[in-house]
């Protein structure tokens, strides 16, 4: 429906325009603070020199729009929420402030300045009617419906970047991508080209990137992986990131091995550094869990390479989570072999089992050789052998509950107290 025409100015509008507006007249100050009780209808303003137009409410409160200012008019209306509204006059009859020709329908949102509006200012605007959402005591994301993500998705053009690195707003950047379609959802990623690396490594946009892998098709996100892979410092730099490796796991998760093979090869070079490294740990887990069969077995090869290796990777507080995804994903022969090779280590598997990252990896071998009574047995006699060290550590009380409870009991007669 095509915008009709604005009334004529009221007959003698004021002559001057103070330079600030009064105390109490609900006008913002010069801060960059938004007023918005503003109207759409602009009208010149003569005398002074000053040539300016200004904007009147129905409370008679007038704020100027000055060229310099003119940038910082932004609609409210659910047509142009969030665009920059320009001034348009008629010559004598005055004008209106409006998105490319067409006046801006109910209000508009009108900072007091002397120069145009920050990038901030406008952020600011454009968010406003998402605030609500965004503040859980007053709403819930969950309430954006997909009938709202055309507006929604208007509201985040140009400034996805700068809402991915925001506290407050990077759930609602993810939350357009959950309620939109592939278009909206490339328009919205688009914004972040050239920015990926930067991206991986920050603490909120890290999460934008990892949701759209998850969403979007691999090839509609190729240009996250290219960027990735394209880091001058290499993928070992971004595996050791606390939230680099976060979005390596969601690569992994989601892009076909073929177009990882590069990135994984080139962190395997250092996979014994990896496994053992407070967030590198991680990706070799995922790499374990959903790598390709040549990879997973590359990777036990590591971790069994030697009595030594595998020892320092056993009873590490980061590397024996990868020595339990070992035992969980890799081939069955594999499992088996690399469960032979803790039993064969002396004293390493209650060594593993007395500690807190060992336990878990301990509790799986166990599940890996329950069906082979030899192994089983080897296992069992081991703690028996080694139950003094065993049962004074509460990780090692646990694990004698699950495979061996006889023991527990035992210690228990020798304390001189009733059996359970």
């Amino acid at each position: 429906v095509r915008a009709q025409p604005l009334q004529p100015p009221p007959p003698e509008p004021p002559q001057v325009l103070p330079s600030q507006p009064p105390p109490g007249s609900g006008v913002a100050p010069q801060d960059g603070t938004i007023w918005q009780e503003a109207y759409t209808t602009c009208w010149p303003t003569s005398g002074e020199g000053t040539g300016a137009p200004y904007a009147q409410d129905a409370g008679d409160r007038r704020s100027p729009m000055s060229a310099a200012c003119s940038a910082s008019w932004l609609c409210t209306d659910s047509a142009h929420f969030g665009q920059v509204a320009e001034y348009r006059g008629y010559g004598d009859f005055g004008g209106y402030a409006g998105v490319g020709g067409v006046p801006c329908l109910g209000k508009v949102a009108v900072p007091v300045c002397s120069s145009p509006a920050s990038s901030s200012e406008q952020r600011s605007a454009s968010m406003q009617q998402w605030d609500r959402y965004v503040d859980s005591e007053s709403g819930s994301l969950e309430d954006i419906t997909r009938e709202m993500a055309p507006e929604l998705v208007r509201s985040l053009r140009k400034q996805v970047w700068e809402l991915s690195k925001s506290a407050r707003y990077c759930r609602l950047v993810q939350h357009a991508l959950e309620i939109t379609d592939e278009v909206e959802q490339v328009s919205i990623v688009s914004e972040l080209k050239t920015r990926v690396i930067e991206a991986t490594m920050d603490p909120h946009a890290n999460h934008v990137l990892q949701r759209a892998i998850e969403l979007m098709r691999p090839g509609a996100v190729k240009f996250i992986l290219d960027e990735l892979m394209e880091h001058k410092r290499g993928a070992v730099n971004i595996a050791k990131h606390r939230y680099g490796c976060r979005v390596l796991e969601r690569v992994m998760e989601h892009f076909p091995p073929k177009q990882i093979a590069d990135m994984v090869n080139n962190m395997m070079v250092d996979a014994k550094y990896l496994i053992g490294h407070q967030f590198g740990n991680f990706v070799m887990q995922h790499l374990l869990e959903h790598g390709e069969e040549a990879q997973r077995r590359q990777l036990v090869a590591v971790i069994g390479g030697s009595p030594e290796d595998l020892r320092s990777i056993a009873v590490h507080q980061h590397a024996c989570s990868v020595l339990d995804k070992a035992l969980s994903y890799v081939p069955v022969d594999d499992q088996r072999a690399l469960a032979l090779l803790v039993l064969n280590a002396d004293g390493l598997l209650v060594e593993m089992a007395s500690q807190r990252g060992g336990v878990a990896a301990t509790q799986r071998l166990f599940k890996v050789i329950e069906n082979d009574p030899e192994l089983l047995q080897q296992a069992k006699a081991q703690l028996w052998d080694r139950r003094g060290e065993l049962l004074t550590s509460k990780h090692g009380r646990v694990l004698a509950a699950q495979v061996l409870p006889e023991l527990l009991k035992d210690q228990q007669l020798a304390a001189g107290l009733p059996s359970p």
